[in-house]
């Protein structure tokens, strides 16, 4: 379709992989607010999934490589930041508002790589430093720096005779 955003999953086994995890959320109390399931005809293609991990006894926190997004309603700005922070990895986080002073705060409290406000999570300019902290990164910044974390530095003095 004209109107797609993004293309098809890797692989089958990517594909296969995206609606098992799906499918554990779901049996451990989730609730699908839209299912993704796979599009008939394609190659690899699956639909988005919004899906509500609110009353879920236990957070599933493994990694998810697809179009999904998981949400909990939580009562408070100090509630969402722990809810960030309560996973092993730490790519990206964004806040969406228009309280620049809450911003302000969530850079400092929140655990992740690169932090948006009012803005997507994906599509990290590879100008800026990114790159994500735990089990999602290296603790070392990407993008344009990334050269300097591939190499080893090694000083020379060279004398004329």
């Amino acid at each position: 379709p004209k109107d797609l955003y993004y293309g098809p999953l890797i692989s089958p086994a990517a594909t296969e992989n995206f609606l098992k995890f799906q499918n554990k959320l779901l049996t451990l109390g989730a609730k699908p607010i839209l299912k993704a399931k796979k599009v008939k005809g394609s190659f690899n293609l699956v639909t988005p999934s919004l899906i509500n991990t609110q009353h879920m006894a236990k957070p599933y926190d493994e990694e998810n490589f697809g179009p999904m997004l998981q949400v909990s309603f939580v009562d408070s700005f100090q509630e969402a930041i722990e809810s960030a922070n309560r996973t092993r990895y730490g790519l990206a986080a964004g806040l969406i508002s228009d309280n620049d002073k809450l911003f302000d705060t969530f850079v400092q409290d929140v655990n992740a790589g690169v932090i948006n406000f009012n803005s997507t999570t994906t599509g990290a300019s590879g100008a800026f430093p990114f790159g994500g902290i735990g089990r999602s990164g290296n603790m070392r910044p990407a993008g344009f720096y990334s050269a300097d974390y591939c190499a080893w530095p090694k000083a020379s003095i060279i004398k004329t005779l």
